[in-house]
């Protein structure tokens, strides 16, 4: 049986490999924590990417893809929902600086973001 991350770990993996997270942690429930840190997580990835850091960049996508494909339902839902939907707000209008920054992003949160780009008709 495979072991899934769920909500409540998050925080702490966020935490432990991006320790820039650690000091920017508002005072909210526990259980308003995952949300609170997941939006900190797409804010970080977006200014790493706008800021031409993509190995720090890079680093942040393999996170959420590991969260994707190891997480609960909860946490699926947030990675969707708050991390790649915010791919938008960073994503390059130039041709070259999309490209680059599409190799960084893992296939499978790629996919979910088009799938989106295309419910939303942009």
């Amino acid at each position: 049986m495979k072991i899934m991350i769920n909500s409540y770990e998050v925080s702490s993996l966020l935490r432990k490999e991006l320790p820039q997270l650690r000091n920017t942690q508002a005072c909210v429930q526990t259980s308003l924590e995952v949300y609170v840190f997941m939006n900190q997580f797409a804010d970080f990835t977006g200014d790493e990417v706008r800021h031409h850091h993509f190995s720090a960049a890079r680093k942040c996508f393999m996170i959420a893809e590991r969260l994707f494909r190891h997480g609960d339902a909860q946490v699926k839902q947030l990675i969707e929902n708050i991390f790649v939907f915010s791919f938008s707000t960073f994503m390059p209008q130039d041709e070259q600086e999309r490209r680059v920054v599409r190799s960084i992003i893992p296939a499978d949160l790629y996919r979910v973001y088009l799938r989106q780009v295309m419910q939303s008709g942009c």
